[in-house]
């Protein structure tokens, strides 16, 4: 086996005789769009019915996405908000769009002084096609945003007008400094695994 999970059963399974195994602090990074596809793969690495979870302390991820699937990025959202290892997650670049949901779903986030944060309204791609088509797509994007925006509001303490920007379609940005301000992050830190740790791709 290969991954996060397979690292874990090697080397942090308990003894046959003694005492349980000291707990860990693992470190992955998280790179790429959001979709099913990703979904799947993220899952797998981290179901945590595949492995003593009760010995790892904290997982630590360096998180960096575009974007993707709104259902795909509510999902993760849920399922990092109920894992039950400590999840750490890092923004070092650029979080965007349904990533940032994501994102929030860690019970510890950070971001590094030069990283941003963007949020904006979902939108479809709508080149030829049908009026019913295109009726169907603006329902759905009500729906979408409505549920992006009330998980984004239980974290997020934005002015004003950063929720009128948004209402009105713009991308919003959101440096490291405001994300601290705002709440989408805990702390300005950089990730930093200790030298020597092993890097897992999740």
């Amino acid at each position: 086996m290969r991954g996060v999970v397979s690292f874990i059963l090697r080397c942090y399974a308990r003894p046959m005789s003694t005492q349980p195994a000291t707990p860990v602090e693992v470190y992955a990074s998280l790179v790429g769009r959001i979709d099913e596809a990703s979904v799947q793969r993220i899952t797998q690495n981290l179901s945590p019915g595949t492995a003593p979870t009760a010995n790892i302390s904290r997982l630590h991820v360096l998180f960096q996405s575009s974007g993707g699937i709104v259902g795909d990025g509510v999902f993760l959202y849920n399922y990092f908000r109920s894992f039950p290892i400590e999840l750490i997650f890092y923004n070092s670049g650029t979080i965007a769009s349904i990533g940032v949901v994501a994102f929030l779903g860690a019970q510890g986030r950070k971001a590094s002084a030069s990283a941003t944060f963007m949020i904006h309204r979902t939108s479809y791609n709508s080149q030829a096609a049908s009026a019913a088509v295109l009726g169907g797509l603006a329902q759905a994007a009500v729906i979408e945003d409505q549920r992006t925006e009330t998980i984004l509001r239980q974290y997020l303490t934005m002015p004003d007008a950063k929720w009128t920007d948004l209402r009105n379609s713009a991308d919003v940005m959101i440096t490291a400094a405001e994300a601290l301000t705002f709440g989408l992050i805990d702390e300005i830190a950089d990730f930093s695994p200790p030298r020597g740790v092993q890097l897992f791709y999740l």
